[in-house]
């Protein structure tokens, strides 16, 4: 089991979270430019190719504040449930 803080991931999110959302990593932060120049071309469109599938992986965060975290799509699924609950549970004026 997860945890942030000492508290299960879920329990965590749903108690201090302001927002969770999915993202995406730009595939150049795992860019190694001294292992890139040591390949032929070949090597390096496919070093290219795999950092991209690398990156296209969606990943969840959870903010408090100014600091996140990265949450399970499970995490993030149920705190989207809570939040629709809290929106159908609000007064219609």
């Amino acid at each position: 089991m997860r945890t942030i803080q000492g508290m299960p991931e879920i329990d965590w999110v749903l108690k201090n979270a302001d927002k969770v959302e999915p993202y995406k990593v730009n595939w150049e932060i795992f860019y190694d430019r001294s292992k890139f120049n040591a390949m032929n071309g070949d090597e390096q469109k496919e070093y290219i190719a795999s950092l991209r599938k690398k990156a296209d992986k969606q990943l969840y965060r959870a903010f408090h504040g100014e600091t996140y975290y990265i949450v399970s799509e499970k995490t993030y699924k149920i705190w989207l449930g809570e939040q629709l609950i809290k929106e159908l549970e609000k007064p219609i004026h």
